[in-house]
């Protein structure tokens, strides 16, 4: 309440007087107290309100809002400022040292394909019961638009994560797996080569002949396919005395990177959109469960919102991912990147279902 009455006092009067409102709140009131802490946080969202502005922009205007960050015609701002405004805002904060005790625990080294992503205690996934006596896998939990445990960022299994990575997979009771990384059947004992291009990783799940036999949870391969147009596989995975958890697998290596026009990248978003159960996590895989996944999650949360709401904050979901995994955006260039695909959307007519699914569009994004 207060953050709210303060910016609408804000856009009436030009001026912010937070210490006379909460004088005024707390003598009405009696009851009710207010924390230091609690100050603190009401002054910190007011001033990157401040410093950000207005980010939730009407969907017909989105058009003209992404032309004004290229532009630097944004507030009078000169060329990519108010982008790299946005940018530096939305991942100025970082957690303190403590919070990557478990990711850089030497113990655990070997579990992070790179050192520069690595999972913060405050999001990371944790196994329970442990598995090869670590609770630590490189993976976090990402809100979407439904819930604040709708996603997991995963990087790429290896060798050290795989038993970790299919026992999270059976904790977590995950029913939908989507790999954007780049892979090969497998040609060696190894789980991922270096080429002169990429990082590509070899296959991590098993093969008909061979099912994966970790302790006492069995990966079952039961079947390749396709879904809308993406190759998959089914899974089983099995622990005794407990039913068989499902798990669908889809394949989309190199996304976003092959996507032209850049909206059609959203293509794998409804289809995973329609796929999602309503009460479980997603998994989304890449090289290092950075960039390429953020992109995708934040774009599962864009066009949801896009389709259920008039306005669309890409700075908000853009913040909301840095937070839960620093480091995972390296330039404003990937802002830039979600503002034009969802500038492109918004002049695309979609309809949606109450279940919240995609039925019908008029540039046909088909699933």
């Amino acid at each position: 309440m207060t953050v709210s009455t303060m910016l609408q006092q804000r856009q009436m009067r030009g001026e912010l007087n937070i210490l006379t409102y909460l004088s005024h709140a707390l003598s009405s009131a009696p009851g009710l107290e207010l924390q230091l802490a609690q100050y603190v946080f009401i002054h910190d969202v007011l001033s990157e309100a401040l410093s950000a502005g207005n980010t939730s922009v009407v969907k017909h205007s989105l058009a003209q809002y992404v032309r004004s960050l290229e532009a630097g015609e944004g507030e009078g701002l000169p060329t990519w400022k108010l982008l790299e405004k946005q940018f530096g805002l939305a991942t100025e904060l970082h957690p303190p040292s403590h919070q990557y005790l478990t990711a850089v625990n030497p113990t655990n080294h070997l579990h992070n394909n790179s050192m520069d992503y690595v999972a913060v205690d405050l999001t990371r996934v944790l196994l329970q019961p442990m598995v090869g006596g670590t609770d630590y896998i490189n993976s976090s939990w990402v809100p979407g638009y439904s819930r604040g445990d709708q996603f997991i960022l995963s990087q790429h299994p290896s060798p050290s994560t795989g038993a970790q990575f299919w026992h999270m997979i059976w904790q977590t009771e995950t029913p939908l797996i989507v790999c954007v990384s780049v892979f090969q059947q497998p040609v060696s004992f190894k789980y991922w080569i270096f080429t002169s291009f990429h990082l590509t990783h070899l296959q991590f799940w098993p093969s008909f002949a061979a099912p994966l036999h970790l302790g006492r949870l069995k990966v079952v391969l039961v079947a390749e396919t396709s879904l809308s147009g993406y190759q998959a596989v089914s899974l089983s995975l099995e622990l005794e005395n407990k039913p068989p958890l499902a798990v669908q697998l889809i394949f989309c290596p190199n996304w976003p990177h092959l996507s032209v026009p850049v909206s059609n990248c959203v293509h794998l978003v409804d289809c995973v959109t329609r796929l999602a159960h309503s009460d479980k996590p997603t998994v989304i895989i890449d090289s290092f469960g950075a960039t390429e996944a953020a992109i995708f999650t934040c774009l599962c949360s864009l066009v949801r919102q896009m389709d259920l709401e008039e306005n669309v904050d890409v700075f908000y979901w853009f913040k909301v991912l840095h937070l839960c995994r620093p480091g995972i955006w390296v330039s404003p260039d990937n802002l830039l990147f979600l503002y034009r695909v969802m500038a492109e959307l918004c002049s695309i007519k979609r309809t949606v279902t109450k279940s919240s699914h995609l039925i019908a569009s008029n540039n046909q994004l088909n699933i």
